[in-house]
């Protein structure tokens, strides 16, 4: 679980956060779950919460654009 989070953080730039995932015991598996208020209260800048939103997003399947930071409200596509 925490290699997860580590590596998937080092892939987007964000490595110096891991220690702060590792933690609290957040691993890829609870992203989906986090809000933006989350991130905050876990220490991360609101640039690092932002790039983390839109790596996540990244992640999804075409066909399930909702934000796993802002509960299950749908996305603007682009």
């Amino acid at each position: 679980m925490a290699n997860e989070i580590e590596q998937w953080l080092g892939e987007i730039d964000l490595a110096k956060y891991a220690d702060i995932f590792k933690e609290h015991e957040v691993g890829l598996r609870d992203l989906p779950h986090l809000t933006d208020d989350d991130l905050k209260t876990l220490g991360l800048p609101l640039g690092p919460r932002r790039r983390l939103l839109a790596a996540w997003l990244s992640r999804l399947r075409p066909g399930r654009r909702m934000s796993p930071l802002h509960g299950n409200r749908p996305n603007a596509v682009n």
